[in-house]
């Protein structure tokens, strides 16, 4: 009996990721350049949400598909971002800080986000 067990596709874990912060602070670049290397020097405000995903093979052929999703920071849209936290492994919080006025703001919304299941 021939053993196939080579030809068998690697187990993929998967990934999700959350990308949250005020808006126009660099989260659709962060994305492009992670999963697909590429940056851009104009973006369109993202309404709502992207998705990206990456497939990284890790030391021990350990693979994983990583799903970024890349949702608007509008104050209009921050209500809702409670709803994408099921079955995140990771959120990455920016903040432009260059931006000193909005500082304050952000740090607010982040607090409120942690408060948050």
């Amino acid at each position: 009996m021939q053993d196939d067990s080579s030809d068998e596709e690697p187990e993929q874990l998967q990934c999700k990721l959350i990308l949250l912060g005020d808006g126009a602070v660099g989260k659709t670049s962060i994305a492009l350049r992670f999963t697909e290397d590429h940056f851009a020097t104009q973006y369109k405000q993202t309404i709502g949400l992207d998705f990206f995903m990456k497939r990284i093979v890790l030391p021990g052929d350990i693979h994983i598909a990583m799903q970024v999703w890349d949702i608007g920071g509008q104050k209009h849209i921050r209500p809702y971002w409670k709803n994408y936290y099921a079955n995140t492994q990771a959120i990455v919080y920016m903040v432009d800080s260059a931006d000193k006025r909005r500082a304050d703001e952000c740090a607010e919304e982040l607090e409120t986000l942690m408060g948050e299941e």
